[in-house]
């Protein structure tokens, strides 16, 4: 991975992502048929993202077979988002509770009905996701690009 935006844009990009928590993620059925879903995240200072699923749920199996990913983070009512890809790798055991540690702090304190705590999961799995592509649109200044590719800017 490698960053090619310039400092400012990757300063706006880590700001946004950390002020959000939910992307929409997309991986691939056994069947090769598409499917999202909607995950809570966090993310470092070199735009790896980590979240946790249920085990045995469509994700983690999905996952386990495709480890190929899309995602999308931003969906208003401002009309910022980031979009990426990549490839979810599943992350050692202890790694997957400190991630669980992370979050169960991060929602509780938001008041948040979090699935991975609120519905009958058995167990949990925790991924990184390193992006091989990752851009950024911000249209909330009133900028008007003349095609909507024109409007994206690279950040991986």
């Amino acid at each position: 991975m490698s960053i090619v935006a310039p400092e400012p844009l990757t300063r706006q990009a880590l700001e946004f992502l950390k002020n959000q928590s939910v992307m929409a993620l997309a991986t691939s059925s056994l069947q090769g048929e598409p499917q999202a879903s909607s995950v809570y995240y966090t993310v470092d200072d070199d735009f790896n993202f980590y979240f946790l699923t249920g085990k045995d749920t469509r994700k983690e199996i999905n996952l386990k077979h495709n480890p190929r990913v899309a995602f999308l983070i931003g969906t208003g009512p401002s009309v910022i988002t980031i979009q990426g890809g990549g490839t979810a790798t599943l992350l050692p055991r202890f790694e997957q509770f400190e991630l669980f540690t992370h979050f169960s702090n991060a929602l509780q304190s938001k008041d948040v009905n979090w699935p991975l705590t609120t519905l009958p999961h058995k167990d949990f799995a925790g991924f990184r996701i390193k992006p091989e592509w990752l851009v950024l649109l911000d249209l909330s200044e009133g900028t008007r690009p003349q095609a909507y590719q024109e409007g994206y800017q690279k950040i991986i």
